[in-house]
């Protein structure tokens, strides 16, 4: 009976780095995928749309292996441009479910481009260790199931 209940808590905790480690990275690229919106928007915005794909049909004859293989670079720009913004919006509202707290920690660990260790965080903002740990904690799970990694 113990084996079991080891085996099934090491089992989880498999999971939860596995969730971790997901999460992580959509939160570290999150300030990414903000900034390369609003340079794609500043872009349309200055008249300088020309240096992104352009958005007008082309109809020159292609030829493919099969019509769900054939992707312009048109095409490709407006499905990489409509993920990058929905996946930026899926963060905005997960990060509503946070309280102040969490919030400040998750900006501070996640979206700071100085990436500081948890200690300074923690010293920062006036937590302890294990307020920190916990707070930290909770706001992760929390984004986790928000954005249906867990």
């Amino acid at each position: 009976m113990r084996k079991m209940v080891d085996t099934s808590a090491h089992t989880e905790q498999m999971e939860w780095k596995k969730v971790l480690k997901c999460l992580e990275k959509m939160l570290y690229e999150y300030p990414l995928l903000k900034i390369s919106l609003e340079n794609e928007r500043e872009l349309e915005q200055e008249g300088l749309s020309n240096l992104l794909p352009s958005i007008t049909s082309s109809y020159e004859h292609r030829t493919s292996k099969g019509y769900s293989e054939y992707q312009s670079s048109t095409e490709k720009y407006a499905l990489l441009r409509a993920a990058k913004q929905m996946k930026l919006r899926q963060v905005e509202r997960a990060l509503e479910v946070l309280n102040m707290e969490e919030k400040a920690i998750i900006e501070e660990k996640y979206f700071n481009p100085m990436r500081h260790f948890d200690s300074y965080i923690y010293d920062k903002l006036g937590f302890s260790k294990s307020t920190y740990q916990r707070l930290k904690k909770s706001a992760l799970k929390k984004l986790a199931v928000a954005l249906n990694i867990m």
